[in-house]
């Protein structure tokens, strides 16, 4: 089951009343995964995700690729995957 598996997961939304990246880990996940729609939400397309008390969109809003976060956290390597239609 993957809430067991010992790997860390995280997944970011933007707080749509700040502008600011809300990160959440696995034990924020519920079973209906609001965190990790948040983080697909696409605005005007897709509807605001409610989580936590926050509002809640696609976190590439803020934060695209976020090396930042990814040192913070102590990340030394980082893979980045571009796609393009």
């Amino acid at each position: 089951m993957f809430s067991k598996q010992d790997i860390k997961f995280l997944t970011g939304a933007i707080d749509c009343a700040t502008g600011q990246t809300v990160w959440f880990e696995k034990n924020d996940l519920t079973p209906q995964i609001e965190a990790v729609m948040a983080s697909c939400s696409i605005p005007m397309v897709s509807p605001i995700v409610r989580h936590k008390g926050y509002n809640l969109l696609d976190g590439g809003i803020s934060d695209p690729i976020p090396i930042e976060k990814s040192v913070s956290d102590g990340n030394s390597f980082h893979v980045i995957v571009l796609t393009q239609s």
